[in-house]
């Protein structure tokens, strides 16, 4: 932090230095000080991509969710290729509500990353959000065959199968969870629940 100070002495009008000493900020454990530099950097350069990815995260994660959004939807129009500019664009369209400008937004990122498992998690329970739950199932499914070790997408593929009324396969689905997983407790909860009979149960992490 205090050689981007001693830097900016020199150099005041550096917007990039003001960008880098708001992340030495907000890794310090100071996001009010952070704030006010990435306010300054975009300020200063509104052409700064990175600066406006940084404010419009940390806004977002402080509850600024729609000041966040405007800044991480200019940081996608600067670089359109920013994997992280746009996964957290998709989350804050998740955020706020808006899960078919949140589809649309994973889409073009898994376009440039198809690999990207976290952004296909997320497809998966944003269609499941716009009520087409058996292609959020087969897109879950994916994630399950990349991460057999992770109960979250297990879980909501179950959830996703049962909201398109096969709760047979959900049922399946979850049996090969707990066999994989049986230290997973909201796995355990969900399938407990599914074997009582309950369609729509609730999974309490």
């Amino acid at each position: 932090v205090q050689a981007y100070r001693q830097a900016l002495e020199r150099e005041p009008a550096n917007a990039t230095v003001w960008m880098n000493l708001g992340v030495a900020l907000e890794g310090s454990g100071d996001p009010a000080g952070a704030e006010k530099s990435y306010r300054k950097a975009v300020e200063l350069q509104p052409s700064l991509a990175r600066a406006h990815y940084d404010l419009g995260t940390l806004l977002a994660g402080r509850g600024a969710i729609q000041e966040g959004l405007e800044h991480l939807e200019t940081a996608v129009r600067l670089d359109p290729e920013s994997r992280d500019a746009l996964f957290n664009l998709g989350q804050a369209l998740e955020a706020t509500e808006e899960p078919a400008r949140a589809l649309d937004t994973y889409d073009r990122l898994l376009k440039l990353a198809p690999q990207d498992l976290d952004a296909r998690f997320h497809r998966g329970q944003t269609l499941a959000a716009l009520g087409r739950p058996a292609e959020a199932a087969e897109e879950l499914g994916k994630v399950v065959a990349a991460e057999p070790r992770e109960a979250a997408p297990r879980i909501a593929q179950a959830i996703a199968l049962l909201g398109a009324g096969r709760d047979a396969e959900a049922r399946a689905r979850l049996e090969e969870g707990h066999q994989a997983l049986p230290q997973s407790e909201p796995l355990a909860q969900l399938l407990v629940r599914v074997l009582a009979g309950s369609s729509h149960p609730e999974v309490r992490d």
